[in-house]
């Protein structure tokens, strides 16, 4: 009977060692897919960032070709050499600005936290706006040397400004929208990165939950047969679905020591 007791004994200790094997698993699938959702919040957030400060840069761009062009006619009707000098360094700080956020725009910069551009379209409409830009920026330039004194020389070079400043401005307008394109399906790709990573750590839980139950349940039934082998039920069985092994060597044994109970001679016969 200990034979038995102990060959039980053992099998249980032999599904415990495998529960804590499946646990470990659970662990470390849990830490893994714990990881891949940090790690995916981390790079949405930081896409999301450079999205941003892409957006808000390129929105700058019109209305800067349009302050260049307001700066153009004052400088134009400026009547002091301060005031002739104000304008023309806030005309050419314009200038600068324009196309460092052109470069950045183009090639990335750290400095404002923009990526190298990869995306063919919106290369091309930059390619527009630079051909347009150095029309302008010949134009506005020539206000530094130009000699002005007729009103109509004055009227016909603002309106040429002006008129070159819609040009780009609708231009860079464009570069703008295609940013904001970019930015939005960037957001959508990370919030469908997100859902599958949730989906599949639900999915995980789930099998999780149920191989749980199936262990228990099994180390349940096994407790019970021994329980009842030991107190003499041989013809005990444990219906579990998870320690298959086990169970047959418990109905092996449960069946040799009910055939060696019945070949032992009673008490007191010789």
């Amino acid at each position: 009977m200990s034979y038995f007791l102990t060959r039980m004994v053992r099998y249980m200790r032999r599904t415990l060692r495998s529960f804590r094997v499946i646990f470990h698993g659970i662990v470390a699938c849990f830490l893994v897919l714990t990881g891949l959702l940090a790690f995916s919040n981390l790079r949405a957030t930081e896409i999301q960032i450079q999205d941003t400060d892409a957006v808000e840069i390129a929105s700058g761009q019109p209305g800067l070709a349009y302050e260049i062009a307001l700066y153009s006619r004052q400088l134009i009707d400026a009547k002091t050499d301060a005031d002739r000098s104000d304008r023309t360094k806030a005309i050419q700080d314009g200038l600068a600005l324009f196309e460092r956020n052109q470069t950045a725009l183009r090639n990335g910069d750290p400095s404002l936290d923009l990526p190298p551009l990869h995306h063919k379209e919106i290369v091309g409409t930059l390619d527009a706006v630079d051909s347009v830009w150095s029309d302008y920026r010949k134009l506005v330039t020539q206000l530094f040397t130009a000699d002005l004194n007729d009103e109509k020389d004055f009227e016909a070079f603002s309106d040429k400004i002006s008129d070159q400043a819609a040009a780009v401005s609708a231009r860079a307008d464009r570069v703008a929208k295609a940013f904001q394109v970019v930015a939005e399906q960037n957001q959508r790709a990370s919030q469908l990165g997100f859902v599958a990573i949730i989906v599949v750590s639900v999915l995980a839980a789930l099998g999780v939950l149920a191989a749980l139950v199936i262990v228990l349940h099994s180390l349940a039934a096994l407790a019970l047969a021994t329980r009842q082998f030991a107190e003499g039920t041989y013809e005990a069985r444990a219906s579990t679905s998870g320690v298959r092994y086990t169970t047959e060597r418990l109905q092996q044994n449960a069946g040799t020591a009910r055939r060696g109970t019945d070949r032992r001679p009673p008490r007191g016969s010789r």
